[in-house]
């Protein structure tokens, strides 16, 4: 039996035609496409199981809180969830990697042999979405959720923390990049330009500088131990996590933070407004 067939068995909320391709908001959705939701998906609810098992919040970030919100699941050109906790449970969350039963394995750094990236992810080991850069790193590499901590934040002066946060981010990829010979020149060169510093040191001066602002009064939450965001585009009213509520995705009811009108026009603008046809890809091949 597939990983897919043990989902569509064990997961009645999945109709039959769930596989089935389609065109969304022009958009062409093949068979694999729906292959990589339906693994995906079955990730976010065995995440969501296990937090409500432990009393943990959680909640869609990112591009999934924007498909919850615009599109009431995946933006069709998209293929990755993303997953935001606040500081203390996602702590919490660390101390109970052991409790996910196989397929499912959470991965953080300290946790994982070799895996240096500055979060965590739950895998499903029966799967495949191997990153050729690290391919050789020696962690698992299914289909994963992305879970970030939200950190109090003041942005008051705080660029110069976000860039040394993603200086250090870079370095950690160059150095897991070191592990592959057989690369592209560009990844050889971004693998030679590794600092030497040990990754783990940079892991813990992430964590200091993401943290620097807890018990501060801070008014906003930042998922800053990521950078891929603009600087101005990662951080949030306190506002916008008052509660959690849950919209459909895929027809599953997912939590989402009660102020995500705020929180993804903070991120996005005016995130009704669908991108640029040619915009419309993934970053995740």
């Amino acid at each position: 039996m597939t990983e897919v067939e043990r989902i569509l068995l064990e997961r009645p909320a999945f109709p039959a035609d769930f596989l089935k391709e389609e065109t969304r908001c022009g958009f062409y959705c093949d068979t694999r496409r729906k292959k990589i939701w339906l693994v995906l998906l079955d990730i976010a609810m065995e995440f969501d199981r296990f937090c409500a098992a432990h009393g943990l919040t959680w909640f869609l970030v990112g591009g999934s809180l924007l498909g919850a919100a615009r599109h009431r699941g995946f933006i069709p050109w998209d293929d990755d969830m993303d997953a935001g906790m606040p500081r203390a449970d996602y702590e919490r969350l660390l101390t109970l990697w052991d409790e996910f039963d196989e397929p499912y394995e959470l991965q953080a750094p300290g946790l994982s042999k070799g895996y240096y990236f500055t979060f965590a992810r739950l895998r499903n080991t029966r799967t495949s979405a191997i990153n050729h850069a690290f391919a050789l790193q020696g962690f698992n590499m299914g289909i994963y959720l992305d879970i970030f901590p939200l950190d109090d934040w003041n942005p008051e002066g705080a660029r110069p923390c976000y860039n040394r946060i993603r200086d250090l981010c870079v370095d950690n990829s160059n150095y897991m990049r070191r592990s592959n010979p057989c690369l592209p020149e560009k990844d050889l060169q971004r693998a030679a330009a590794w600092s030497g510093r040990d990754p783990m040191d940079n892991i813990r001066e992430v964590e200091a500088i993401a943290r620097q602002f807890e018990g501060t009064g801070a008014r906003y939450l930042s998922h800053a131990v990521i950078t891929v965001d603009a600087f101005e585009h990662n951080y949030f009213s306190k506002e916008c996590f008052e509660g959690i509520i849950r919209l459909p995705f895929e027809g599953i009811p997912l939590p989402v933070p009660s102020g995500y009108d705020r929180f993804l026009t903070s991120q996005y603008g005016d995130w009704h407004a669908f991108p640029p046809e040619d915009k419309r890809g993934n970053d995740h091949s």
